[in-house]
């Protein structure tokens, strides 16, 4: 592993533990092992601060999509506005998170290279 990539790995496993959420590997991990490991509140916690990131993704993602159709697309893939979403909404829901995470340690990168 080069500096660069172990980099990355500290940067992002910090952001996660930062933002209080439980770091993700792929969208598809399923973190319910990680979630039993922690106790009762710290899971509920943990799963709360990944739902308020989440709500702040998906405001974001729909400010962004300018056309009705967008909005369709969006809460089809994500199933924005279901009170209960299925699996692939979750993945892909896990999926937005990571992205985010990952764009926000690439500006770090970039401000820490740049200096």
């Amino acid at each position: 592993m080069n500096s660069r990539n172990i980099t990355r790995e500290i940067f992002t496993t910090t952001l996660y533990h930062t933002l209080g959420i439980v770091p993700l590997t792929s969208a598809r991990q399923d973190c319910g092992r990680i979630l039993n490991a922690m106790s009762g509140d710290e899971a509920r916690k943990a799963k709360r601060k990944f739902r308020k990131q989440w709500r702040k993704i998906a405001k974001k993602l729909q400010t962004l999509a300018k056309n009705p159709h967008a909005h369709i697309v969006l809460q089809r893939r994500l199933g924005i506005g279901d009170k209960a979403p299925d699996k692939s909404h979750l993945a892909a829901r896990k999926s937005e998170v990571m992205k985010s995470v990952n764009e926000a340690v690439n500006r770090l990168i970039r401000e820490t290279h740049s200096r």
